[in-house]
């Protein structure tokens, strides 16, 4: 599952990650066999999608660690933190 749209991926295109490689298995019509009663769902491309911004950080302030720790604890009947 593609969480965000990329130009280079198909709609039914089947993709495996191995390690941090994502490798391209193929289409799912050569991949899979449909049966006669349940066909391929329909194909939608160049469909325009919402605008999609932000960043993705792996900092994060000791103080909101402690804030967490304490609402787990806290969550857990242990006396109030200061």
């Amino acid at each position: 599952m593609i969480r965000l749209p990329k130009a280079d991926v198909k709609p039914l295109q089947v993709l495996a990650r191995q390690g941090n490689d994502l490798n391209r298995l193929g289409d799912l019509a050569t991949l899979l066999v449909t049966g006669s009663n349940i066909p391929l769902p329909p194909l939608s491309e160049n469909t325009r999608a919402a605008n999609i911004s932000g960043q993705r950080t792996s900092d994060l302030s000791i103080g909101v660690g402690i804030s967490i720790m304490a609402s787990i604890i806290g969550a857990m009947a242990a006396p109030s933190l200061g």
